[in-house]
């Protein structure tokens, strides 16, 4: 009789099913014996060995191998008509059963064909198909959520959330950026109509990232109307949003509750005076003993740093409460008295850089606040320059030396002033040490055309190394700066050099239009220049997230398809890989454009090529690079866990 598969059936439920039902047979269960007899009667016309472990001729392909031999590739890659079961008899015992059933060593693939057509099809591979689309992809159902979350497609993700119900059990997972759950993200980002979509299927409003340092939640946010959104639809406000969304009255009833919570860390290890919104929220705090100089885990940096930007009144306010003052937050106010403060405990600080010294981080790797909030930490005297603060810019530029003077000429793209320099010293930019060489690739990273212009001509390196040993192209193809990709491709630079991450100029840039994505970056254009650069065709991804990015690639690749195996395995063109490898068998195993087939295979996400490549014989010992990982553990540091799993069974099935 016909077996009904569950609701939702489990394919590796069914394949222990057959391993079970070999073991059983392989025992000498009666009732086994009938399961084979009566879904695989072709077994009992088969020569009855003489031994289970002698050989076979070669000429007969149909008998089973020997257990000391390698099996014969499995027949679940054939579709044989079902065989209708016997109905209306007692079920057949072994001794009812022709003697040469039991007697032959019945292989895994025979298992599983039995178990498919007990469930009534007609051979494995249908029903694997059945299962596989009755029960959908968990890891392609949760990165098609996750885009859906980070691209604001509530309606895509409706749908998702409707359709899977084990998607919907993760709803409150930290799956997005800096391990938020989805209502996080969607919250910073100020969609409403996500937030209405995550709770509808049951998000906690109350979830919280898992960040290292210190978990997130929705509030408080930097827009009061959504703020009060985020609160009539249950959000707690606690001591940080308190702070953050300066509700006084909560945050004295937080405090005569609990008053060690001034000093509570929140995200990213920050206290609530961190948090603090106004002058009156941060005295509220430090009148309860908030520590005034408390440091968060991940930047290391304290709430006046944090402030001097986007709430100066406040960090003033600290300030005067006893904080400590920094040369950066001196400039930063405009201030030329706290300036002269500052340089006055401690003179070296005009020369001070944001990743040095006291701005770098110690225990994280999450680097000073500073880097991320201001408009440069080059120097105290370019932020001076940066922000229009011209007597504190002729202060500190009257202390600089002649070196420190081209810099700032250069920063400032003043040609007259750079040569004034130079013709004092011919040689100064040939003597720069790479400290200071980083210039160009600071000033690409800043956007700053003109300065990056000026300094190709004064004879600065076009590959010179800054931030994460990126040359000042791979800083502007990170942010999309067209512009700067093409001045610096006319002027030289390489396609080749890598950053410390691994990234060329190409990968930084598809990486830059998925995650830094800067608004005032082009991607496209970018992206299009790259390509006409020829660079290694390794390098060209076409799994991008930005759609406009993703076509540019995917216009750059289909003439090459045709002709190029690389090519054809990144777009998935099947038939197009089965011709080239017709044409030039020795390219299976061979790098091409920096690439091997099946790692290509792997990063591209293309399962269906790399069944093929596999069954062609693909080498899978083969590793990336020289040193490089095998080809599992690269699918697993892709986050291709279908894949990965589709490699092992394939090993699996090659050793047994």
């Amino acid at each position: 009789m016909t077996t009904s598969l569950p609701s939702a059936p489990s394919l590796e439920q069914l394949k222990r099913q057959a391993k079970e039902l070999l073991r059983q047979f392989q025992a000498g269960d009666p009732e086994a014996a009938a399961r084979i007899h009566a879904h695989l009667p072709s077994a009992a016309s088969r020569p009855q060995p003489a031994s289970a472990n002698t050989a076979r001729p070669a000429t007969d392909k149909h008998a089973p191998r020997p257990h000391t031999t390698r099996p014969a590739a499995p027949q679940d890659n054939i579709d044989l008509p079902p065989t209708a079961p016997a109905t209306n008899q007692e079920p057949a015992t072994r001794n009812q059963l022709p003697a040469t059933i039991s007697q032959l060593p019945l292989r895994l693939s025979e298992a599983q064909l039995v178990i498919a057509r007990e469930h009534g099809f007609a051979s494995w591979p249908r029903l694997k198909r059945h299962v596989e689309q009755a029960q959908p992809d968990d890891a392609a159902s949760l990165d098609a959520f996750k885009r859906a979350v980070h691209s604001g497609d509530s309606r895509k993700a409706r749908a998702l959330l409707r359709a899977d119900s084990a998607l919907r059990r993760k709803i409150d997972a930290p799956i997005c950026h800096f391990d938020s759950p989805p209502i996080v993200n969607a919250a910073y980002r100020g969609d409403r109509k996500m937030v209405d979509t995550l709770l509808e299927f049951g998000a906690d409003i109350n979830a919280r990232s898992t960040w290292w340092a210190g978990g997130f939640g929705v509030l408080p946010h930097r827009d009061p109307e959504f703020a009060r959104y985020l609160v009539s639809r249950g959000a707690n406000v606690d001591v940080w949003a308190a702070a953050g969304l300066n509700d006084l009255d909560r945050l004295r009833e937080l405090i005569a509750a609990n008053p060690a919570c001034v000093n509570a860390r929140g995200g990213d290890g920050q206290g609530p005076l961190q948090f603090a919104a106004s002058v009156e929220a941060a005295k509220v705090l430090l009148d309860a003993g908030a520590e005034i100089d408390m440091r968060d885990l991940d930047h290391e940096s304290t709430a006046a740093q944090r402030m001097a930007v986007d709430r100066p009144d406040v960090c003033r306010y600290l300030l005067s409460r006893g904080a400590k003052l920094d040369i950066f937050m001196a400039v930063q106010l405009g201030d030329l008295a706290l300036v002269k403060r500052a340089l006055a405990a401690d003179p070296e600080s005009r020369s001070a850089r944001v990743g040095t010294g006291e701005f770098v981080t110690k225990d994280s790797t999450g680097g000073h606040i500073y880097i991320y909030l201001l408009k440069t930490g080059d120097s105290p005297l370019f932020l001076a320059a940066e922000l229009g603060h011209k007597e504190i810019y002729d202060y500190l530029l009257s202390l600089c030396t002649p070196v420190e003077r081209l810099l700032a000429a250069c920063w400032t793209a003043d040609e007259t002033a750079a040569r004034a320099v130079l013709a004092k010293a011919p040689d100064l930019v040939r003597a720069l040490p790479p400290d200071k060489m980083r210039l160009i690739a600071d000033a690409a990273w800043a956007h700053k055309t003109e300065a990056v212009r000026l300094m190709l001509k004064l004879g600065f390196d076009a590959d010179a190394r800054g931030d994460h040993e990126s040359t000042p192209l791979n800083r502007a193809c990170v942010r999309g700066y067209a512009d700067l990709v093409e001045l610096l491709l006319d002027a030289g630079a390489s396609m080749e050099m890598r950053n410390e991450f691994g990234g060329r100029p190409l990968p930084a840039c598809l990486w830059g239009a998925d995650n830094f994505r800067d608004p005032s970056g082009d991607y496209v254009r970018s992206v299009e220049r790259l390509l006409a650069a020829s660079p290694p065709l390794a390098d060209v991804r076409v799994g991008v997230a930005n759609r406009p990015v993703a076509a540019a690639v995917r216009r750059c690749l289909e003439p090459l398809a045709k002709t190029n195996l690389i090519a054809a395995i990144k777009l998935g063109k099947l038939p197009s890989v089965r011709s080239i490898l017709d044409r030039d068998p020795e390219l299976l195993n061979a790098r091409t454009g920096g690439a091997l087939p099946i790692f290509e295979a792997v990063r591209s996400n293309q399962p269906e090529v790399l069944a093929y490549l596999l069954e062609r014989g693909a080498n899978t010992s083969l590793h990336e690079w020289e040193g490089g990982k095998g080809i599992v553990d690269y699918a697993v540091d892709c986050e291709r866990p279908a894949i990965a799993e589709q490699l092992r069974a394939h090993l699996t099935k090659d050793t047994a």
